[in-house]
């Protein structure tokens, strides 16, 4: 089932993966428009610097832009080598969050964003 499918009439909901559970919500940004947020991962430890996360990100985003998102949006980065690994695959500032934010070079999928708390 896509992980889009799991969210609720709420726009929110834990999608469990095989690692152990990422959330989601959607929401409507100013100055970014209809956003798809992934505010926290929880995975188990075995199972961290894997690549897992790179794997369902890259689905997600997929599916995002072919659902009509203008956005992903990801929070609460206390990780520094997912900070890089996020700035390499694209991603910048979000000056109005304070966080970080970024353009996907794929143009059915526009942009996408991340925040982070230092």
């Amino acid at each position: 089932k896509a992980a889009l499918d799991q969210i609720g009439e709420r726009g929110t909901s834990w999608v469990d993966v095989p690692e152990g559970k990422i959330f989601l919500r959607t929401t409507e940004r100013p100055n970014i428009g209809r956003t798809l947020e992934i505010p926290n991962v929880e995975f188990d430890e075995a199972a961290r610097g894997k690549g897992a996360f790179t794997k369902y990100l890259a689905a997600i985003e997929k599916e995002a832009g072919q659902r009509g998102f203008d956005a992903v949006y990801i929070e609460q980065i206390f990780n520094k080598r997912l900070e890089q690994f996020l700035r390499r695959r694209g991603y910048r500032d979000e000056p109005r969050d304070g966080g970080l934010a970024g353009l996907l070079p794929d143009p059915s999928f526009p942009s996408h964003t991340i925040s982070y708390s230092a």
